[in-house]
């Protein structure tokens, strides 16, 4: 689902992680009241920033797709080695603003975090209506789940 409040994204506090997560943890509870597992976070201005507890990304077209950290997003570091393995492994990344739009066009969508570390998406219910956006488990979100358990469980 998409959350009903909005980031704040020239708030300097949104640059780091800090214990005010009342935002957060109210569309959460929401979403959690009405069956999802998590919610996507817009910023003032209508952009995507990220989930809830996570930084969100998508493939179209084999290209990964993820909020500019300009757009409220937490600097995540499972999503700066995100962006490390497809700049090393030569795969096209796109980071700017992005409406919601966009990512209801996505092939595969997933989110990351250091304790979810790369979580597919599977489901977006769509804003006030009772319809939603299935995604497969794709081919890029296998690649990075692999790639980042090898990361940290062989080192490589």
């Amino acid at each position: 689902m998409v959350g009903p409040f909005h980031v704040s994204q020239n708030s300097v506090l949104r640059i780091a992680k800090t214990l005010s997560f009342a935002l957060e943890m109210a569309t959460r509870k929401l979403a959690y009241s009405q069956g999802f597992d998590d919610a996507i976070l817009m910023n003032d201005r209508g952009y995507i920033a990220e989930a809830t507890s996570a930084n969100i990304f998508w493939v179209k077209n084999n290209k990964l797709y993820t909020p500019s950290m300009r757009s409220g997003c937490l600097d995540g570091m499972t999503r700066r080695i995100v962006l490390d393995f497809a700049k090393k492994d030569k795969i096209q990344t796109v980071e700017k603003f992005f409406k919601i739009e966009t990512l209801y066009g996505a092939d595969e969508v997933f989110i990351t975090s250091s304790l979810k570390l790369i979580l597919p998406v599977i489901y977006i219910q769509k804003q006030n209506l009772h319809t939603g956006f299935k995604y497969r488990i794709g081919e890029m979100t296998t690649y990075l789940q692999n790639r980042l358990y090898d990361y940290i469980f062989k080192g490589d």
